[in-house]
């Protein structure tokens, strides 16, 4: 493992600045305005794929540097005009290097578990969240904010510039690589799993929204819900290879019944709504963490070794596309957390289901 501390730094810190600037936004795009932050979100999509599409296409290391150049820029204006919603807009519609990074992990260390790669960037991911409420206390300025921005790019363009090599560019130098027809073969087993996917994380997303629309200590929850998901990514480390449509399928049942208690326990009024809603899925956010990986890396394998990049940006448009169907939910709804114990109720059956179909039928292999 120490190999990919020590040779994948530039990507690493990567993921750890993507998702440093997501927490920006959260926090900037102020604690009543979910929708923005589900916007900002969306629009992380658009530089997802087209440095996806670059990097499956022609080098990573050119994708992976384009990213950070764009992303500096952004800073930039973060720092001169400010946070507000339209420069958070335009840094996300430049920066997201997450695709890449992920296919650059599989393309270096073929010595280690696919699953284990995937789970890396998962958990590094988490660390910003779980120091979110430090990072939201009034004290820290945005500008100091900006300035740490500025840093982190600078530092992180110079290694990838000079440190970061990828075996895939490596190999297309010297082999011609077609990548024609790049959303071909997204069948069913495609569109299955990410649609279940899809289904099972807006449960997290609008709990996320309407713990935050209470706004009593969204900082509290937001903190043990990631340190959830760290454990569940730490956990998909020990596993080399699983049957992943079961341990997934498995994962969407939990969450579930986990729901289904919920709602008898808010029918019987035992305990506080929110303390049981809140609780209940921050215990979940352990399975959570424990799939994602497993999601992640059967997704990239469906797409195959040529579309890395693309099959990572799909785990990003997912995450996505929750965020902006737990937005539309909270709108639709008043925020209850009885109604909304429902809904989540449903969104899990329906990822239990669309996943047990992939499984019955073997869609993809693994």
């Amino acid at each position: 493992m120490y190999q990919i501390i020590i040779f994948g730094i530039p990507v690493l810190l990567a993921v750890l600045i993507f998702e440093w600037i997501n927490v920006q936004m959260f926090i900037y795009s102020k604690a009543t305005i979910f929708y923005s932050y589900a916007i900002l979100r969306f629009a992380h999509f658009v530089p997802a794929y087209l440095f996806a599409y670059v990097s499956d296409k022609n080098y990573r290391k050119e994708a992976l540097l384009a990213s950070h150049i764009f992303g500096l820029s952004a800073v930039c204006i973060l720092y001169f005009f400010g946070f507000n919603f339209w420069t958070l807009l335009f840094t996300a519609l430049v920066f997201n290097p997450i695709s890449v990074t992920r296919a650059s992990l599989l393309d270096n260390f073929p010595q280690y578990s696919p699953l284990k790669l995937m789970a890396i960037p998962f958990i590094i991911k988490a660390i910003p969240w779980i120091v979110f409420g430090w990072l939201s206390v009034p004290e820290i300025k945005s500008n100091t904010t900006a300035t740490l921005n500025i840093i982190l790019f600078s530092i992180n363009i110079l290694f990838i510039y000079f440190l970061f090599k990828d075996k895939k560019d490596i190999f297309s130098h010297s082999h011609e690589t077609h990548t024609s027809d790049y959303f071909y073969g997204m069948g069913k087993k495609i569109v299955y799993t990410i649609f279940a996917f899809i289904l099972a994380e807006t449960t997290i997303r609008t709990i996320l929204g309407s713990v935050r629309f209470d706004n009593t200590h969204p900082e509290s929850w937001i903190t043990l819900s990631n340190i959830g998901l760290l454990t569940g990514y730490a956990s998909a480390m020990l596993y080399k290879r699983l049957p992943h449509t079961s341990v997934v399928t498995l994962a969407y049942v939990v969450g579930a019944c986990m729901m289904m208690v919920a709602l008898v326990e808010q029918s019987f009024s035992i305990f506080g709504h929110k303390a049981t809603y809140a609780n209940i899925m921050t215990y979940y956010c352990v399975v959570g963490g424990l799939y994602h990986p497993f999601v992640a890396d059967a997704l990239i394998t469906m797409f195959g070794s040529r579309k890395r990049a693309l099959g990572a940006a799909m785990i990003d448009l997912s995450e996505a596309v929750s965020l902006i169907i737990g937005a539309f939910i909270l709108k639709l709804i008043t925020p209850s957390y009885y109604q909304t114990t429902i809904i989540c109720l449903l969104l899990f059956l329906g990822a239990s289901i669309f996943q047990r179909i992939v499984e019955r039928h073997h869609l993809y292999r693994k």
